[in-house]
C-alpha cells in the first residue's frame, strides 16, 4: 500500500509516496534533514545544492561503513562457528 507522507527537510516540504511506515519515512527525514543542518552550520557559504549533495555523500559513507563492518563480523562469526562445528565433530568422532 503506498501512501503519501509530508517530510520537512532543511524547511522545505516534500511529499513522499511511501511504501513503508509513515514513522519510519518521519525517521529517514529527520536523519537527512540533521545531516543537511550539520554540514550547513560547517560549511555555511555553500550552495543549497551543495549542501545536499555533501549530505547524501556523508550518509552513503556512513551506510557503506557500517555495511562493511557488518559484513567483517558476520566473517568472525562464520569462522568462530566453523570452528566450535569442527571442535564439536572431532570430540563427537572421538568416543
Amino acid at each position: 500500500m503506498h501512501e503519501t507522507v509530508e517530510v520537512i527537510i532543511f524547511g522545505k516540504s516534500y511529499r513522499v509516496l511511501a511504501t513503508k511506515d509513515p514513522e519510519y519515512i518521519q525517521r529517514v527525514a529527520e536523519m537527512v534533514d540533521r545531516k543537511i543542518r550539520e554540514i550547513a552550520e560547517q560549511i555555511p557559504d555553500v550552495s543549497q545544492h551543495a549542501i545536499a549533495v555533501l549530505a547524501g555523500l556523508n550518509l552513503a559513507d556512513e551506510y557503506l561503513s557500517l555495511q562493511e563492518e557488518m559484513t567483517s563480523e558476520f566473517r568472525s562469526l562464520d569462522e568462530k562457528i566453523l570452528t566450535i562445528v569442527k571442535d564439536i565433530d572431532a570430540k563427537l568422532s572421538a568416543r
